[in-house]
């Protein structure tokens, strides 16, 4: 059976032809996060036979002859949006919002308390005097996220700022409100596309990042934290493996099998420049340090360093031991290690490629990266990707092996 669609700017297309088994997709298609889940569902439907997947995107207006030709559904909305989709469609249908659970429905999400939790701590990190939650109220599930981000900042002594409304903070709203806050206050955006517009405006009004507010977006999109002037830390999501998971819930449901909720851990904060600051009392090894944490890649060097401060090699040294509680040295390689391990988590660059970044031989790659976590980089990245406990990154020493090329 042949079905047409008419979109409702007017295309008339062949969606399917009715001769195997068809599961449906609703996205955003210009959104990375709904592509990454697609990508997860592909991949876990490419070897099986007879099942094809068939994207819907979520802007064009439900037509119900097409959701009944279909024997299962994912949606990949946010929550709001995923329920209006809900009536639609009778059949086996899971959820994979952002963050959160969808009631009534079986959902694969990130676990809201852990994303909240880990934004906290990065700040705490950054010893930020004051922080603040900046989130898109249907970007899943906040209240959560939220209780978890005040809850960890109030322990490690943290003030927290009263969240603002982002319904009343478009255009200038948003530089007003950036106004009032106070120096050295950390905001998590709760998305990269609030990141972005909080960075612009901060931009506006002259503020510094991240000297006088630093800001943390979720989602890690490459669009909105590499582009526009500067580097947006973010905390990845791990979006193919949530398409995956989704794709083995629906296969079950379609089996019978009870529904059941599925959710996964983030995938660990990819750090840029909008949160990238030492935070010591001697300027001059603040100053060496964000040299180290900008150049680390290439190595600068303890030598290089000091020549370019002016100063002896020995004295930076132990200035910079007695700041930061480890050699410069140690510092680059823990900056390294930090990169290389988030990049895997990430799961979108070629472990080849990430070995070339870093200067070194996929070989040695693999053996730095087995000597501080204790697996392969492949082991390392499955065991991110999947949402299970990834392995520990051993923090001393952090000495370079003699086989590394650092």
């Amino acid at each position: 059976m042949t079905m047409e669609r008419t979109y409702h700017y007017g295309k008339k297309v062949i969606i399917m032809s009715k001769s195997s088994t068809t599961v449906g997709v609703i996205l955003w298609v210009t959104q990375e996060h709904g592509r990454s889940v697609l990508s997860g569902v592909l991949e876990h439907f490419h070897e099986a036979s007879g099942v094809d997947v068939l994207t819907i995107p979520a802007d064009v207006e439900i037509h119900q002859p097409l959701l009944e030709g279909l024997d299962g559904l994912i949606i990949s909305l946010d929550p709001h949006a995923i329920k209006r989709w809900l009536p639609s469609f009778k059949g086996p249908t899971v959820a994979v919002p952002r963050m959160g659970e969808v009631q009534g429905v079986a959902t694969v999400t990130t676990d809201s308390t852990l994303v909240g939790q880990e934004a906290a701590e990065h700040f705490l990190a950054m010893r930020v005097d004051s922080v603040v939650l900046c989130a898109d109220p249907h970007g899943g599930d906040i209240e959560a996220c939220h209780e978890a981000f005040s809850n960890t900042a109030m322990e490690g002594g943290v003030q927290v700022l009263p969240s603002p409304s982002l319904k009343r903070r478009k255009g200038q709203g948003i530089n007003e409100w950036l106004k009032t806050l106070p120096a050295s206050t950390g905001i998590f955006a709760g998305g990269d596309l609030w990141a972005r517009r909080l960075a612009q405006g901060a931009k506006e009004l002259g503020l510094r990042i991240p000297e006088d507010l630093s800001i943390l977006g979720l989602g890690n999109s490459p669009i909105m934290c590499r582009t526009g002037g500067i580097g947006l830390s973010s905390i990845a999501i791990p979006a193919e493996s949530l398409g995956r998971r989704a794709a083995e819930v629906l296969e079950g449901l379609r089996k019978g099998h009870t529904p059941s909720n599925v959710t996964l851990k983030p995938t660990g904060t990819i750090t840029r420049d909008s949160t990238e600051i030492v935070c010591v009392d001697d300027p001059l090894v603040a100053q060496v340090a964000q040299q180290i944490r900008k150049r680390f890649l290439e190595d600068p060097g303890t030598a290089k360093l000091a020549h370019e401060q002016g100063i002896a090699r020995r004295t930076l040294d132990q200035r910079f031991r007695a700041e930061m509680g480890c050699s410069i040295h140690e510092e680059v390689v823990r900056c390294r290690l930090k990169w290389a391990t988030g990049m895997l988590s990430d799961g979108k660059t070629d472990i080849k490629i990430l070995a070339n970044r870093m200067g070194m031989q996929l070989s040695n790659f693999s053996r730095f990266i087995r000597d501080h976590t204790g697996v392969s980089p492949r082991e390392f990245r499955r065991q991110s990707l999947d949402g299970g406990e990834a392995p520990s990154i051993e923090q001393a020493p952090l000495e370079a092996p003699a086989h590394s090329e650092l």
